[in-house]
């Protein structure tokens, strides 16, 4: 399918890489088109209104560009009252066979305007879809790309037949159709089950799938006495909360599930030491580990605080202007900044970052 320049631009704006994905730029809310009985008019309602002009276009234009143009229709026997913004050229001898105005209903009982025209009534009512947008993308856009997609995109199923005959699910195309363009609101409510279980689907098979890759992981084996003694020679007593925030990391690398921490704690409430110490059973593996920091000043701050609090490990920083990887893949530590990802670095072993 050819897209214009614009309709990328577009998908692109909103958030989307292609096409396919756009399809899933779901409408917020929905405005329900339709002629009601002037007595159940409420303020607030959109309302759809076709009958006869019965007075001219009377236009008021005030500061630049802008203007306020006042209008008469009967219907239903009564005469409404209309304002339209901004809209100055409108013509009364374009309406001689009938006007349909969608407008918000006033206090008064008049109707402040969306869209006048002299389209037929069958083509103006109906259930409008409202979608988040941007100032420079008008709605408009986005129901036309939509439409044009649904119509030259084929659109695969994601859940399979057997559960879509099971559990009475519409086909993707349709759910997708049905939610971007309904004709009622059962459709809406349809469409909407189908894509909720498909999103429902996909989150419990992305977990079980992480669940699998994550008890892919080696245990790592703990040495208590190890690690008991490095604490019992460090130059000051871990509080209760490190101690517990260690034991809770040194049980998951004693696991065969990857471990995918978080340590979250105030400045100077001690998550580096932590950090140092669980490190300690990888090197002791035959891992290395990485530390990644910020700065390089904090770099060079942290490799002084390593080397004297652990003379008997390793250590390098690595910063930007360091080229030699040998060096480097020989080390227990390795301290650096965003370098420390770059694609011509290797480690030989690395076990935890």
């Amino acid at each position: 399918m050819k897209l214009t320049e614009k309709q990328r631009q577009i998908i692109h704006d909103l958030g989307y890489d292609n096409a396919q994905e756009f399809l899933q730029h779901y409408p917020f809310r929905y405005e329900f088109l339709f002629e009601k009985d002037i007595e159940t008019w409420k303020k607030g309602d959109t309302v759809v209104i076709h009958g006869q002009l019965v007075s001219s276009f009377s236009t008021f234009r005030f500061g630049k560009n802008r203007s306020r143009t006042s209008f008469k229709v009967m219907y239903q026997n009564e005469v409404i009252s209309v304002t339209m913004f901004n809209m100055p050229f409108l013509r009364a001898s374009n309406y001689s066979n009938g006007i349909v105005v969608v407008g918000v209903v006033q206090e008064n009982g008049s109707l402040v305007s969306k869209k006048v025209t002299n389209q037929p009534l069958d083509k103006v009512v109906g259930i409008d879809p409202v979608y988040p947008t941007k100032s420079h993308i008008k709605q408009h856009e986005i129901k036309r790309l939509i439409k044009k997609i649904l119509k030259n995109e084929t659109v695969e199923n994601i859940v399979p037949e057997k559960f879509i005959t099971d559990y009475r699910l519409l086909s993707r195309k349709k759910a997708l159709s049905m939610i971007h363009f309904p004709k009622s609101q059962s459709e809406i409510a349809l469409a909407a089950r189908t894509l909720k279980y498909e999103e429902f689907l996909l989150y419990h098979v992305a977990n079980a799938l992480n669940a699998e890759d994550r008890s892919k992981g080696k245990a790592i084996k703990i040495s208590n006495t190890l690690i008991n003694s490095v604490i019992n020679e460090l130059p000051f007593k871990l509080t209760e909360d490190q101690m517990k925030s260690l034991t809770e990391i040194l049980n998951d690398l004693g696991s065969n599930q990857r471990m995918n921490r978080l340590l979250q704690g105030d400045v100077g409430s001690g998550k580096t030491i932590v950090a140092l110490l669980s490190a300690i059973p990888m090197i002791e593996a035959g891992y290395q580990v990485a530390f990644m920091v910020p700065t390089e000043i904090l770099m060079e701050q942290h490799l002084h605080s390593i080397k004297k609090l652990f003379p008997q490990l390793s250590v390098k920083a690595l910063s930007s202007s360091i080229t030699s990887e040998k060096e480097i893949l020989s080390e227990d530590i390795i301290i650096g900044t965003h370098a420390l990802f770059q694609d011509d670095v290797k480690f030989s072993h690395l076990g935890m970052v």
